[in-house]
């Protein structure tokens, strides 16, 4: 499998590039490595997607999983709002794009945000207090 970036006429094979970026790599690894990167290469989205794990320092092969995916919805959505602003499409057509833009976007946000709990971690503190007051007595809750 190659990957050509383009006009620069560079050719490189990803193998090569997969060893190089796995630690300890098996032929397991390296296949499932290769099929990512072929599957974002498909969509479009191989130097985004690449980036994104890279800048998100995804240390295993679940967190550049959804650091490619997050990278595609992004790519993705940018591609559909570019397209709806297109003044000669029908009017139904720009909404369709607009919409399939949102929809994008609402699953990046909804995916740096289930990033955010995994790579920080949260936890919810609930506080229950019991406060007696006494007849005639006067409580003050905030």
């Amino acid at each position: 499998m190659s990957y050509d970036p383009g006009s620069d006429g560079m050719t490189e094979t990803l193998q090569p590039a997969i060893y190089r970026a796995l630690e300890n790599p098996t032929s397991v690894s390296v296949e499932a490595a290769e099929r990512r990167l072929s599957a974002c290469l498909g969509a479009q989205v191989l130097e985004p997607a690449i980036d994104a794990a890279a800048s998100a320092q995804a240390s295993n092969s679940l967190e550049k999983m959804f650091c490619h995916q997050m990278a595609a919805a992004h790519h993705h959505a940018m591609r559909h709002l570019e397209r709806s602003l297109v003044d000669r499409l029908p009017p139904a057509e720009q909404v369709r794009y607009t919409n399939a833009a949102a929809r994008l976007m609402d699953v990046y946000r909804e995916g740096m945000l289930a990033w955010r709990r995994l790579k920080c971690g949260t936890t919810q503190t609930v506080v229950v207090q019991h406060v007696q007051v006494a007849s005639g007595g006067q409580a003050l809750v905030a």
